[in-house]
């Protein structure tokens, strides 16, 4: 079978989608299957295709606003025509998606199916606009092209569209319901449908696949004494802000505790820590690969993680955490915390409550269980046992069932 996702960049992120594709793409291989990926570029000096263990990236004339490099000249120009481009046209024309990029990625689909002759299509949404080139494709050639929606984000109830009417939203998420063969989901979502009596007969719940023996291929070193805890992912001031873990660890007692970041976000916040109560004892190491963000991982004695302000996603770093088998702060934001429940079930993890006002029984707790925790793991066995539908290739079989 040939296979192909749809993603908005290349496969070699380290963000969820691209951690997802890269977990499931090698098991689809095995199984005898041909996988590709359609994805924006990176720039527009990117080659078309670009060969990867698994398969090929094939990628579409287009590059993301927040991809591209001013410094490159092609870009440079896309980039204020772009911008002028926007400017002309009225908000309320605009739609959900952009028109424009979603013509040119339906064009591009059925360029590369006449050369491949794809059996389904697979668009990962969180971003919906590769799920809807893919519909208005199949629906201008007729093609007999199954489309499987794997939905990672919510639609309709995702909080980044609050701005839209929950009517409007609704009424287009059934209509990219209804255009798709089979529908991957979270467990999460799919319960949100089930209590809203949606139909459920197209929709599989599967589990993100995260839990991967990960392969260290650095020691990195710590300081003598250091106890080091890591947060690693985007923060954001409205969804995942890193407040109440900064403030936290600023009443420690126990000055051998260092926090290290990895990923970006909220810098006015964090420099404010730097500069104040966690002065060289908050650490910032930016953007990093997978294999760099595994290492930096590995060498963590605690491992730290925000939950989100809503309940119907989950954030998928927390399986790349389980899978190092270390222990785990997870801060509640809000009672139902979607983290909660996986969690409940790691045997070295310990659920903190998002408060207001801090007490110092508060920070005793969480300090306790930071030096409690210091050289204790759990073994990848054990995390397997607990998360086996997390793992890649139980996902990848019950995909393969309903393709």
């Amino acid at each position: 079978m040939k296979i192909l996702f749809l993603y908005d960049y290349i496969p070699f992120s380290s963000d969820a989608v691209g951690n997802l594709i890269n977990n499931i793409a090698p098991y689809f291989k095995e199984k005898g299957n041909e996988v590709y990926i359609a994805s924006t570029k990176s720039s527009y000096k990117q080659k078309k295709v670009i060969e990867f263990s698994s398969g090929k990236v094939l990628t579409v004339n287009y590059v993301m606003d927040k991809m591209l490099d001013k410094k490159c000249f092609i870009d440079f120009v896309h980039y204020y025509a772009r911008r002028v481009k926007n400017r002309l046209i009225k908000k309320k024309e605009q739609g959900l998606f952009d028109k424009t990029r979603i013509k040119i990625c339906s064009k591009f689909l059925n360029k590369i199916h006449k050369k491949y002759n794809f059996d389904v299509i697979i668009p990962i949404c969180s971003n919906y606009l590769w799920l809807e080139s893919a519909i208005i494709f199949k629906e201008k050639t007729q093609s007999n092209v199954k489309i499987a929606l794997y939905q990672v984000d919510p639609f309709s109830e995702n909080f980044n569209k609050k701005d839209f009417d929950t009517k409007v939203l609704e009424s287009f998420e059934e209509k990219l319901y209804a255009s798709c063969d089979v529908i991957f989901t979270t467990p999460i979502i799919y319960e949100l449908k089930k209590k809203a009596g949606k139909r459920l007969e197209k929709l599989v719940p599967i589990e993100l696949p995260g839990i991967v023996e990960r392969i260290v291929t650095e020691a990195i070193k710590k300081e003598e004494n250091e106890i080091r805890c890591i947060f690693s992912g985007f923060l954001y001031k409205a969804v995942r802000n890193p407040k109440f873990m900064l403030e936290l660890f600023s009443n420690f007692e126990n000055k051998n505790i260092k926090l290290y970041l990895i990923g970006a976000g909220c810098e006015d916040i964090v420099k404010e820590y730097q500069k104040g109560s966690l002065n060289g004892r908050l650490i910032t190491l930016g953007k990093l690969g997978v294999e760099d963000n595994a290492n930096w991982l590995n060498s963590a004695n605690v491992l730290l993680n925000i939950g989100n302000l809503v309940e119907n996603q989950v954030p998928s770093k927390i399986f790349n955490y389980f899978s190092t088998g270390k222990p785990i702060i997870n801060i509640c934001k809000i009672d139902n915390c979607s983290s909660k429940k996986y969690m409940d079930k790691y045997p070295l993890a310990i659920n903190v409550k998002e408060v207001e006002d801090l007490t110092k029984d508060d920070c005793f707790k969480v300090e306790n269980f930071i030096l409690n925790s210091v050289g204790k793991t759990v073994n990848y066995a054990t995390v397997e046992e607990i998360f086996y539908d997390c793992k890649p290739e139980y996902i990848v079989d019950k995909m393969l069932s309903k393709l």
